[in-house]
Formats: C-alpha cells, sequence, structure tokens
C-alpha cells in the first residue's frame, strides 16, 4: 500500500513537470507569434514609407539617411500613456539629419501621409514639408 501512494505522487509530479513545461511552450510560441507579427507590421510601414517617398523623387540610397519604426502613443485617462495599437515611420533625410519627419497610414486606408515633423535642437528650416 505504501507503494502505491509512491507511485501516485511520483505519477502526480510528472504530470506537474508535463504540465509546466506545456504552459512554457505555449508562452514562448505566442510570445514568437506577436513578434513576428509586429516585425511584420514594422517591414511593412516602413516598405510602404520608402515607396511613397520614392513616388515624391527620392532616392532611398542617397536622400534618406536613416528610417525606423515607432509605436503611436496617446495620453490617456489620468494622463497615463497608453499605445494606440498603430505605428508610424521617422525618417531622417541626409541633408536636414536633425530634422525628423513622421509618416503613418491615412485613417482607414493603406495610403501613407507625412503627419509631423520635429527639429531635433536646431534652427535648420525643414525642407521636406508636404
Amino acid at each position: 500500500m505504501n507503494n502505491r501512494w509512491s507511485i501516485k505522487i511520483g505519477v502526480i509530479i510528472i504530470s506537474k513537470k508535463k504540465g509546466f513545461i506545456g504552459a512554457f511552450i505555449v508562452l514562448v510560441l505566442i510570445f514568437a507569434f506577436q513578434s513576428f507579427f509586429l516585425q511584420k507590421e514594422h517591414s511593412q510601414i516602413k516598405n510602404d514609407t520608402i515607396s511613397y517617398l520614392e513616388k515624391q523623387g527620392y532616392d532611398e540610397e542617397t536622400d534618406i539617411e536613416e528610417i525606423y519604426v515607432v509605436e503611436i502613443l496617446e495620453s490617456g485617462e489620468d494622463d497615463e500613456i497608453i499605445h494606440t495599437g498603430d505605428y508610424q515611420a521617422v525618417v531622417h533625410f541626409q541633408d536636414e539629419p536633425k530634422n525628423a519627419y513622421f509618416y503613418q497610414y491615412e485613417k482607414d486606408t493603406n495610403e501613407i501621409m507625412q503627419t509631423d515633423s520635429v527639429n531635433e535642437g536646431t534652427n535648420q528650416t525643414p525642407d521636406h514639408i508636404e
């Protein structure tokens, strides 16, 4: 009888270990899928912004110094910062490295548009305002 209890306890311990391992694997897979889709979304807005700028006459190699993607944040209730679920591309041009230009999808479309520009600590006039 004592042997039966040790077998049952051993089975329960093994079952719990398998359960923890299974839950861990599921969490890792969820994180991996989220990372994959986030990277895909970042690549999409970046590529669409580059295509938009090329249609405007800019060359990615000679005119664009840097382009990266950031989250769009808003101030919520109680001045808490919340992520809207959207992203925008930030572009620095070769001739204006201290000015940042922001591009995002026009509301309810897949069309890229310039939404803002920021002068980062200089008095340089933004030349790429649309």
